[in-house]
């Protein structure tokens, strides 16, 4: 063998190695951003999980019940959004609680990412905020109040 030809092979194997590298590592970025939006996405599912429980046992008492519940600025680091539709408002049946998992875009602001909505019994009203909530149940009625944002 020529130097010239080890050198053209090595070039040529040292290029393929490169090429097969930037491949694997931009499979392993598209997993991790996979991974990360379903975390994300997990997230948001078990703190509406929670708000869900707290107003369908308060729901389910007897008048006079009252618990504070806090709910966090954000979910290890996510930002969220949080909105409740009572029933009249969407004359429906039902009234709706909204998770919405948010992130950053550096051009056009907050964009969203994922969404959860949570059906809660009709005779719920008030709202919900990141921090302090008192639920009450009065009478027949579930009051949702923001004590603390």
């Amino acid at each position: 063998m020529k130097k010239a030809q080890v050198a053209t092979e090595a070039a040529i194997l040292i290029t393929i190695m490169t090429f097969f590298f930037i491949i694997f590592l931009l499979v392993a970025s598209n997993r991790y951003v996979d991974i990360s939006e379903g975390k994300r996405d997990e997230l948001v599912l078990d703190l509406g999980y929670v708000i869900e429980s707290e107003i369908d046992l308060a729901a389910s008492t007897e008048s006079g019940y009252y618990r504070e519940i806090e709910l966090p600025e954000t979910l290890q680091g996510i930002n969220y959004s949080i909105e409740f539709y009572n029933s009249t408002e969407l004359k429906t049946n039902y009234s709706v609680v909204i998770l919405r998992s948010l992130y950053w875009e550096d051009e056009g602001g907050w964009l969203q990412s994922y969404e959860h909505v949570i059906n809660v019994p009709r005779n719920t009203f008030g709202t919900l905020c990141k921090g302090k909530n008192l639920i009450q149940r009065i009478n027949l009625t579930t009051n949702l109040t923001c004590i603390e944002h």
